[in-house]
């Protein structure tokens, strides 16, 4: 399984600037979703290019600091360990 970490403070041009790396994920994290309110970062852009780029990837908005998405990411972690047992 490839998870690929995209973090707010990096910007949302790296799908469409590595997309190779976008289209042989599995997931994606977007991670210091509490950053948003301090930055230019568009989420929405960015789900837009990455489902641009593979419609099925599962994309997780998250943020360590306030816990935000934490829980769904875990879940989908738990359930791909069980279907590769």
């Amino acid at each position: 399984m490839t998870i690929t970490v995209l973090s707010v403070p990096e910007g949302n041009d790296k799908p469409l600037k590595y997309p190779a790396l976008f289209q042989q994920s599995d997931a994606v994290v977007i991670n210091k979703l509490d950053l948003l309110e301090q930055s230019n970062f568009s989420l929405s852009e960015v789900e837009s290019d990455l489902r641009s780029l593979q419609p099925e990837l599962r994309v997780f908005p998250v943020s360590c600091s306030n816990q935000q998405g934490l829980k769904e990411f875990c879940s989908y972690l738990k359930e791909r360990i069980k279907q590769n047992e």
